[in-house]
């Protein structure tokens, strides 16, 4: 994430730049597309796992794959389709007219990959349905090297988008295809009656998706629309300001969220063996841990970010300090509210969920674009901030507070 600036940055302009982030941000913002099945995948196969049956495991995971494999055929057409009709020079407010055709390609090559990707993303929820999310950080970790490597070569031939955009998300697509090899040898995935095991799988994952799923579209709305949303007020040159900041918040949110992630299935796994006792101590340690690390993270982000910043990017972009003063505050909510939703995913308090994330798109979305245009990037994460105490943090500390209470006696 560091050396993607860094590397590419420089040759491309801000433009270009912010072009390129605004696009590899729809990964985050079109992953409702799964229909909620991944994420649905992950509580069958833990509870499954737990109850010992490996036949009907592997029954679980082939034909819960089979699934995805079916929506990800649909998404790769369906995606490449409307990437090719969008009018992306008017959708992200773009100056340079010959970047528009740029766009327009590696926007259909993102949809290629996004579609391919649901499916290979689905090994990723078994494995940590099966407590094995270790495996899934190895293998990507390899992949993203690999990635790394590819983009280091691209970038010093100054490659164009669609370039960058393959180094970028092939090295965790074959990393998954790895993983999807590892479960054929073991025998937990098979494609011998494969349409049998689909047709199984396929009611009770839809069912139990469904909440997932409105839950992904909640968070696709309210959170994943901010490069768009920044881009259609202001221009993609904004966005790169933007993704700039926020590539320096990932690099405490996501090894946070990497340790929580493997949570999921262990709550799951304790809830249904009724140890609650494992699940109160577990959370309170995550969230604590959580909570100090990433109040450490937002402080140095406002005390040298902008030195690191101009320094990274060559003085191309300088952020101002109330952008990173709401980035640090951002970057608090968001890791914490990712440990109590590893917490609510595992307990299977879902239907609170979707209330919550409602209730926050309500508020969040038409002032987002308000303060867009009135104060740019700076106005659309003071937006999510806001609605955030009103609705997140409210609502769990005081509506649904006793549900979580209950759910962990």
């Amino acid at each position: 994430m560091l050396l993607t600036v860094n590397l590419t940055l420089p040759y491309l302009g801000k433009e270009r730049f912010g072009a390129w982030m605004t696009i590899a941000s729809l990964a985050t913002m079109l992953t409702f597309l799964d229909l909620g099945i991944g994420n649905a995948l992950t509580n069958k196969v833990a509870k499954t796992a737990s109850a010992g049956n490996k036949p009907h495991l592997t029954i679980v995971i082939s034909g819960g794959l089979g699934v995805l494999c079916i929506v990800s055929l649909i998404l790769v057409v369906l995606l490449a389709g409307i990437a090719a009709a969008l009018p992306w020079s008017s959708l992200i407010k773009l100056h340079s007219t010959q970047l528009n055709d740029e766009v327009r390609r590696t926007a259909i090559l993102f949809a290629v990959f996004f579609g391919a990707s649901t499916f290979t993303n689905g090994v990723s929820r078994v494995l940590y349905g099966l407590q094995r999310g270790f495996e899934v950080h190895l293998a990507g970790s390899i992949g993203s090297l690999a990635s790394l490597l590819a983009l280091y070569f691209a970038a010093r031939a100054q490659a164009g988008l669609p370039v960058l955009l393959s180094c970028t998300m092939m090295g965790v697509l074959i990393a998954n295809l790895f993983l999807l090899s590892r479960l054929w040898w073991e025998g937990q995935f098979t494609t011998s009656r494969w349409y049998r095991s689909i047709g199984s799988e396929t009611p009770s994952l839809l069912h139990n998706g469904s909440l997932f799923f409105l839950l992904q579209i909640g968070t696709m709305v309210g959170w994943g629309a901010d490069s768009l949303i920044i881009a259609n007020a202001t221009g993609a040159v904004a966005v790169a300001a933007y993704a700039v900041i926020q590539r320096l918040t990932l690099l405490v949110s996501q090894p946070l969220a990497m340790l929580n992630a493997p949570l999921w299935s262990a709550y799951a796994d304790a809830h249904s063996r009724e140890e609650n006792s494992f699940v109160r101590k577990t959370f309170k340690r995550s969230f604590t841990l959580t909570l100090t690390i990433s109040a450490l993270g937002a402080l140095l982000l406002v005390l040298i970010g902008q030195h690191v910043t101009q320094f990274w990017t060559h003085g191309q972009v300088k952020p101002e300090t109330a952008l990173l003063a709401v980035m640090g505050i951002w970057l608090v909510f968001e890791s914490t509210g990712n440990s109590l939703g590893v917490l609510l995913n595992g307990l299977g308090i879902i239907k609170q969920q979707v209330w919550i994330v409602s209730t926050f798109i309500i508020m969040a979305l038409p002032m987002k674009f308000w303060l867009a245009s009135k104060f740019g990037v700076i106005g659309v994460v003071t937006a999510g901030i806001i609605a955030y105490l009103v609705t997140t943090v409210a609502g769990y500390g005081l509506v649904f507070r006793k549900d979580l209470v209950e759910r962990m006696r």
